[in-house]
C-alpha cells in the first residue's frame, strides 16, 4: 500500500519554534533567529521539553475534539544535536574524548611522537 507522505508546519511568530504534524510524527524543533538557545529544561525559564509537551498537549485536545477520539501514542523519540567546534568546545583528541567518552578507546591512537628519521652519509 502506498501512502502519501503528507505534512504541515506551523511556524512562531518569529520563526524560531517549527512544529510539524505529518501522519504518524510529531515534531517541535528550535532554530536560532538572534534569540538565545531556551534549553532543554526549565533551569533559566521554559525549556524545550515544557514547551514540547504544551504544544503536544493542544495538539492531543485538538484531534479529540475534531475527530471524537485520543490520539494513540505508540512511542517517543529524543533527538538533540549540539556542534561541537575544534579550538572552542574541545582542543585535540584527548580533549574531544573526555566529553565522549565512548572515544576513550581511540584517543591513544591519535596520540604519537614525531617520527625519528636518521640520515647516513656515504
Amino acid at each position: 500500500m502506498n501512502r502519501v507522505s503528507s505534512f504541515a508546519w506551523v511556524l512562531a511568530t518569529y520563526d524560531a519554534w517549527v512544529l510539524q504534524v505529518q501522519h504518524d510524527r510529531f515534531y517541535l524543533n528550535w532554530r536560532q533567529r538572534g534569540a538565545t538557545y531556551p534549553r532543554f529544561s526549565d533551569t533559566s525559564g521554559p525549556g524545550v521539553l515544557s514547551r514540547f509537551l504544551r504544544e503536544f498537549e493542544g495538539f492531543t485536545r485538538f484531534c479529540a475534539a475534531e475527530l471524537g477520539s485520543p490520539v494513540n501514542v505508540l512511542g517517543f523519540e529524543l533527538a538533540k544535536i549540539d556542534e561541537f567546534l575544534d579550538g572552542k568546545s574541545w582542543d585535540g583528541f584527548a580533549d574531544l574524548s573526555v566529553m565522549l567518552p565512548w572515544l576513550k578507546p581511540f584517543a591513544s591512537a591519535t596520540e604519537s611522537t614525531p617520527p625519528m628519521v636518521g640520515v647516513q652519509s656515504p
